[in-house]
């Protein structure tokens, strides 16, 4: 058995480990190469700081950490963590994050993160038992967008626009809740070409947003701005991406955040599962 890092892995090998990992879990997962890559851009995977366990030219288990920094510290993400089913109960996660000791020192990371769902208690005793704490309560939502009459105006217009082309700056004074590290405005600006953005205007002037996965359903944030509110601008957008995709979901919504909860209730979203965010200070 060998421990090292990912630098040296295969993307394909990675894949296969990670879907024989993950056939198995709460909320079973499957990934192709190019989502697995795409995820790797969400992340901000660092190859250097993830590491894998290795037996006879077989991957049996890895650690993706994402790097960022979030209020001046170096912060790693856990962005997945995987033991394949034959392999389990011989503690590779815990040697592999013995391995990556000295990797995270010499890299001065300070701050910690993952995110975890409620029902895998074995898996958050064992992080509360190496000093996380949990910080925040995620909820995932899927489902068929109802379709809502709005008034037809004039002054409202709904566009579609390239990522690069966002005014981030002032997107992020229209969101209440941080957004979770997959669906941040960082991760965002890493992967502009696989993902679009649906705006709404009232009398030219910017006032929501919706971002979402080309092609897909997969919404990664949405909000409008505050002094906008309760005019049906979140329906009017949620409308326009019925017509490119039906059913759909979003993933990790602050708990806090009642109001987009009770809004995509309304329009027919379900939750499906829920996460804790947790944190560990070095």
């Amino acid at each position: 058995m060998e421990i090292r890092t990912l630098e040296r892995i295969k993307l394909d090998a990675l894949c296969d480990c990670f879907n024989l990992a993950f056939s198995d879990y709460v909320v079973p997962l499957q990934m192709t190469t190019e989502q697995l890559e795409r995820k790797f851009k969400l992340a901000r995977v660092e190859l250097s700081l993830s590491f894998c366990a290795v037996d006879n030219d077989q991957l049996v288990a890895f650690v993706l950490h994402g790097v960022d920094w979030i209020e001046n510290k170096k912060t790693l993400f856990n962005a997945g963590t995987g033991v394949i089913p034959t392999y389990r109960g011989q503690r590779l996660v815990e040697k592999i994050y013995q391995f990556a000791q000295p990797h995270m020192l010499k890299n001065q990371v300070q701050h910690y993160q993952l995110e975890v769902i409620q029902s895998n208690q074995k898996a958050i005793r064992a992080y509360q038992k190496v000093g996380y704490q949990i910080t925040r309560e995620l909820v995932c939502f899927k489902g068929e967008i109802k379709q809502t009459q709005v008034l037809a105006d004039l002054s409202i217009v709904i566009e579609q626009r390239p990522i690069p082309t966002l005014p981030f700056k002032e997107l992020a004074a229209y969101v209440d809740c941080n957004p979770a590290w997959e669906q941040s405005f960082a991760a965002i600006k890493q992967n502009p070409e696989g993902l679009t953005a649906f705006v709404v205007r009232v009398n030219d002037q910017l006032a929501g947003y919706l971002i979402v996965h080309k092609g897909k359903g997969s919404i990664v944030q949405f909000a409008v701005d505050p002094q906008q509110r309760k005019q049906g601008l979140a329906t009017r957008l949620f409308n326009e991406l019925s017509k490119h995709s039906a059913t759909v979901s979003i993933v990790n919504v602050d708990k806090r955040a009642t109001a987009v909860i009770e809004f995509l209730t309304k329009i027919g979203l379900e939750p499906f599962v829920e996460q804790y965010k947790m944190e560990l200070e070095v």
